[in-house]
């Protein structure tokens, strides 16, 4: 093995410093076992190379090599955690734990109890030291019981994958008081008028971020809404997102903390035209990659440069280049400044690659990182969902499109359009059309309508009362954005499309739905009003 290492330590002289000594190592074992052996479901196999004349190692030894490195690396991992800056070293350590855990699973079926005991315990020390959120909080960390305190914070990462119920698929919203007229507007948009059959899970954290009163307004909605205290599973902390504090940041966390198998995770304020079931769970890049991802309006060219400076450098720090969805991005390529809109993610966490690069972005929204990187270089979560899956070598799909306008078309002059008739120029004023509104529309593969944010009303910055149904939008065009959240914004250059017949239908019938769970929950709105 010692070539594997001198070539690697070449390539990256930094892993000659003691400090990267078990990574290089551990990077070298990896290599050695897939080199010269063939992993298949019935456990570990000596390959044809080494039947004869060699004997090939036992899965004890295996065993023990393996539970070795990764004590090693999760004492390092201890001894020597990472700042808040370092999102592409973490995301080097990701892709190393996620090749440990997959040849762990690999191993399982030829363990016996207690070894199996002794990897986990070494591969969650290795993570719990990465991502000390894991650890879980529901026992007090004084418990008596050995047993379960060890189940509960010396493997939290195996009890979260054990919480993963198999073959599930839900939709996940994060409300807190603030968000809690608009949950209740979604809820009705997807179960009373769209029919889906998907159960829902309303993730909060911490009873003043959503307290009971308001859970079960939103549980009685409809059948198969359930209420998801993220604080329930992960601990707080590292993380700061008791009672509604941390805003966005309780995102990656209840996508994490749910037990669906499938994860439809939406903003409050998203308003579907279509079943999520029919739609972003079927789509071509989600079923490819297990994350599909949507774009934001296409904006700002040339400005927010050390953002994009720092994206670059941190992806080399990762010693990664740019995976294949990164190169069709035009923030990547043409220097715009907003790719992600996270108002919808939706993550198979069947895939354990989709499951750890989670954590990556769950870091990126705990309090240290958020408030010394994340948030100051980009504008809430939004951009850590694609590029917590980049740095740790996850694959991930955007929509074709980047984010459209949706809203009222609107009658523009501009400029002169001169008719020349041989002897004279007469100056002509063209009509031209616009669509503005206040709300970033997404087309389905089917190029129709398929969901948009900012909730069912005009202008939820500006006015609580006046609902809209929007019947126009503008899709792969020219960007005018407003100012202030007050402003409108605009598209223009492109094709003024009309919303089809059945998402009027839909917006229309869940503006109606939102106006009688408005006069139900009135109490409870005026007072979060208050």
């Amino acid at each position: 093995m010692y070539p594997l290492y001198a070539q690697l330590t070449s390539k990256y002289p930094f892993l000659q410093r003691s400090r990267y000594k078990y990574i290089a190592i551990a990077a070298v074992f990896i290599l050695f076992l897939y080199t010269f052996f063939h992993i298949d479901r019935n456990g570990l196999e000596v390959s044809s190379r080494l039947r004869n004349p060699f004997r090939a190692p036992s899965s004890s030894s295996t065993l023990s090599n393996l539970t070795a490195i990764v004590s090693d690396a999760a004492s390092y991992f201890t001894n020597y955690p990472l700042p808040s800056s370092a999102f592409g070293e973490l995301g080097r350590r990701t892709e190393l734990l996620t090749s440990w855990i997959k040849l762990s699973d690999t191993l399982a079926p030829s363990l016996t109890p207690n070894e199996t005991a002794t990897l986990d315990s070494a591969l969650n020390a290795a993570l719990l030291a990465s991502f000390p959120f894991l650890r879980n909080p529901s026992l007090p960390y004084t418990s008596t019981d050995f047993h379960t305190l060890q189940q509960a914070n010396r493997a939290p990462f195996t009890a979260l994958r054990h919480r993963i119920r198999p073959g599930t698929r839900g939709i996940v919203i994060p409300a807190g008081k603030p968000q809690f007229r608009f949950a209740a507007h979604l809820i009705q948009n997807l179960r009373a008028v769209l029919n889906s059959s998907l159960p829902i899970q309303i993730a909060y954290a911490g009873d003043g971020d959503l307290p009971h009163e308001y859970r079960a307004a939103l549980c009685g909605l409809a059948a198969d809404v359930s209420a998801l205290d993220v604080l329930s599973v992960f601990d707080d902390r590292s993380l700061q997102l008791r009672d509604g504090k941390a805003g966005w940041a309780v995102k990656p966390f209840a996508a994490l903390a749910s037990d669906f198998e499938q994860v439809v995770l939406l903003d409050a304020d998203v308003v579907f035209a279509a079943r999520p079931e029919d739609t972003v769970l079927r789509t071509r890049g989600y079923n490819e990659t297990g994350v599909m991802l949507y774009h934001d309006q296409l904006v700002s060219r040339n400005e927010f440069l050390d953002r994009a400076e720092w994206w670059r450098w941190e992806l080399k720090k990762a010693g990664r280049t740019p995976s294949e969805a990164l190169r069709k991005s035009k923030v990547w390529t043409e220097g715009y400044a907003e790719e992600g809109d996270s108002g919808v993610v939706v993550l198979d966490k069947r895939r354990l690659e989709v499951l750890t690069g989670l954590l990556h972005v769950a870091w990126q929204n705990s309090r240290e990182v958020r408030d010394e990187w994340t948030y100051k270089m980009t504008y809430g979560d939004k951009e850590s969902w694609w590029f917590g899956m980049e740095l740790s070598g996850v694959p991930f799909a955007f929509e074709e499109h980047y984010g459209a306008v949706l809203g009222d078309k609107v009658l523009i002059r501009s400029g002169a359009n001169k008719r020349r008739n041989g002897t004279a120029s007469v100056g002509l004023k063209m009509p031209k059309e616009k669509v503005c509104g206040f709300s970033i529309a997404h087309a389905g593969e089917d190029g129709k309508l398929l969901w948009y944010n900012g909730s069912l009303l005009k202008n939820k910055a500006v006015d609580q009362k006046e609902f809209t149904v929007p019947e126009w939008w503008m899709i792969d065009a020219e960007w005018m954005k407003g100012t202030t959240k007050a402003d409108v914004s605009c598209m223009k250059g492109g094709q003024v499309l009309a919303v089809d017949a059945d998402a009027l239908r839909v917006m229309s019938e869940t503006v109606e739905r939102a106006k009688l769970v408005d006069k139900a929950f009135a109490k409870l709105i005026v007072k979060l009003e208050s």
